[in-house]
Order: C-alpha cells, then structure tokens, then sequence
C-alpha cells in the first residue's frame, strides 16, 4: 500500500515525493526507482521522527500511514497539524472518533445509522450478560482482524481462551463486544473532500478466515443486486457526512446480513488508507492519489473514471485483475 500511494504520487506531473522506510526493508522495498523521490531509511525511533519532523517542514504536504491502534495515527496526524504543515488524512477529531469502536458505534446509532450494537466487555466473567447468543470481542481501537475472536453461544472454555490472549496483550480491559450476526462481509473505498462532498467507489468483497477473522484480502467489484449497492452507497455516504473532518481516502467495512440483503450495517469507518487502495488503483482509469491532493483543497472534479473487469487481492497487497474494455457502473 505504502509503495502503491508513492507510485501514484509520483506519476502526477510536477509531484516530487520524500518518505522515511525501515533500514530492514531496503533490500525488499518495492518503491519505485525515481529522479524525484527521496527515501529516508532508518534504523530506531529517534532517527525516524527525527526525519519524519524534517520531511514535514520541508515538503507541502504529508500523507501519514498508520494503525489507529494505540493512538497512533491520531498522534501522527496532529504532530503534522502542530507543526504547522498540511496533513493530507482526516482531522484528528474524526480519527479519534472512528478509531474508537464503542465510540463509533455510539456516533452511529445517535444518527440513525445502521450498525452493529456494541457494548464494553461486561466487569463479570460472562459475557452473555449483555448478549445473547454468539459473540464477537475485539480491542476497542484494534485495526484489522487483530484480536477479533467469535465466542460461541455458552462456551465458558472458548471465552476463557479469549479473555487470556486479550488480557496477555493487555487488550482485555478496553475489550468490546458485539453479537455475531451472520452475513457476507464487505468493504467500500470512499474519497471525502473538505467541503463535505463524498464519493463511494465500488464494493469489495471481504476474505476473512476462521473463528478469529482472519483478513485474507478481497476481490472487487462485488456482484451484488442494484437494490443492494443503492443501500450499500447512502449507507457508506451517510456515514461519511455524520463524521465531521472525513477527509481524502477513507476505508469502510460492512456486513450484510444473510437476514436481508438489503439492510446492509456499518461494522467500522477507517479513516485512512486500506488494503483494498491495492484493487481500487488496479481498477480506476484516474489517478486516485491525484484526486486525494485536489480533494484537500476543495477542488470540484467529475467523478471518478472505473474500467470494467475485477481485481482480486491478498493481504498483503498482491493482485491479479482482468480489466475490461468499457466502464464500470
């Protein structure tokens, strides 16, 4: 993802582009080789904020990427802020927002906006306290699947299992959790500028494996009844608009319940760049890195150009698409 943004960048004309890398990955980097990229390689923490203060003076603009979990790319972005420099991310009151699940699920609902009913794990060992049936518990501010366990319906030793690894991470006492609802799990890309304008890409197909919900990657576009992306998109734009200082990418993933395909909810808003940027960049006829930069400054632009086809990816950003001739709907 990191080299696929940089990639983009640096195709719009006139755009030169300054990151810091991990010393470890310099043989396997796969950023492209260019006149007007500068990479900044270093080996601990000091020399990389260091360099990353450096790089934020010194350059327009900076795209932060980064977990939310613990904080961090709230903290990042607001470093930027404090500097005195644009930050191409969403403000750090909507990153703080979405980053905290319970916060977010709360957020939603006082809107009016599907999503899955959340709780903080109960003081007591059981956690049928607050639900009935299978559950799901996950940190409060985990990215991805990290720590994301199904507990079946009365299974004390199941829950056991969890309430170990969790406590071992030190994740347990800010745990939430969420009745598992059966249903096809999805993802939307939408891009947000700064005058509340949101435009929804089209629908990925989420690979998750196992009781722990292990992200495998996606495919896109979803084949999905027109009924279903209708709901799907003023659902995703919704709560988009709910979310004051959404800005440039932001990631949403979705279920839909095998109950109805038609009442799609939000499982989480990730306001930052996510795997499916891979699909979504194999699949576009514009440059989106390019729409992100005019999205900062409130530029007016025509909607985004999609090439017919499919794109299929794995987790770690590897892809394999098919791109037909005429446009995507």
């Amino acid at each position: 993802m990191h080299a696929a943004v940089v990639a983009d960048l640096l195709a719009i004309p006139g755009c030169h582009v300054a990151t810091t890398l991990d010393e470890r990955q310099r043989v396997s980097s796969t950023l492209p080789p260019s006149q007007f990229l500068e990479v900044e390689y270093v080996d601990e923490t000091a020399r990389e904020q260091t360099a990353f203060d450096r790089l934020c003076i010194e350059t327009s603009a900076t795209l932060v990427i980064a977990p939310e979990t613990g904080g961090e790319l709230n903290r990042r972005v607001q470093h930027v802020v404090d500097l005195g420099r644009l930050a191409l991310n969403c403000a750090s009151h909507a990153i703080g927002l979405c980053g905290d699940k319970l916060r977010l699920a709360e957020h939603l609902l006082n809107q009016g906006i599907a999503t899955i009913h959340t709780r903080a794990v109960p003081d007591s060992k059981n956690p049928w306290d607050v639900f009935a049936g299978d559950c799901v518990v996950k940190p409060r501010d985990g990215a991805g699947s990290w720590l994301t366990f199904l507990v079946p319906d009365r299974d004390a030793v199941r829950w056991e299992c969890v309430r170990g690894e969790m406590k071992a991470a030190h994740m347990f006492e800010s745990a939430i959790i969420q009745p598992y609802i059966a249903g096809e799990s999805l993802s939307v890309g939408c891009l947000c500028d700064s005058v509340g304008n949101v435009e929804v890409f089209p629908i990925a197909r989420q690979s998750l494996n196992g009781p722990n919900f292990e992200y495998q990657g996606g495919s896109l576009p979803a084949e999905l009844e027109p009924r279903t992306v209708a709901a799907i998109h003023e659902l995703a734009r919704s709560a988009c608009k709910s979310i004051h200082g959404l800005r440039g990418y932001v990631g949403i993933d979705l279920l839909l319940p095998d109950a109805s395909s038609i009442s799609p909810l939000i499982v989480e808003v990730n306001p930052r760049l996510t795997t499916s940027y891979i699909g979504y960049r194999k699949l576009c006829r514009n440059n989106i890195a390019e729409r992100m930069l005019s999205a900062s400054v409130s530029e007016s632009l025509p909607p985004l150009d999609w090439n017919s086809g499919s794109v299929t990816f794995d987790a770690a950003g590897d892809c394999q698409h098919h791109i037909g001739g005429g446009p995507s709907s």
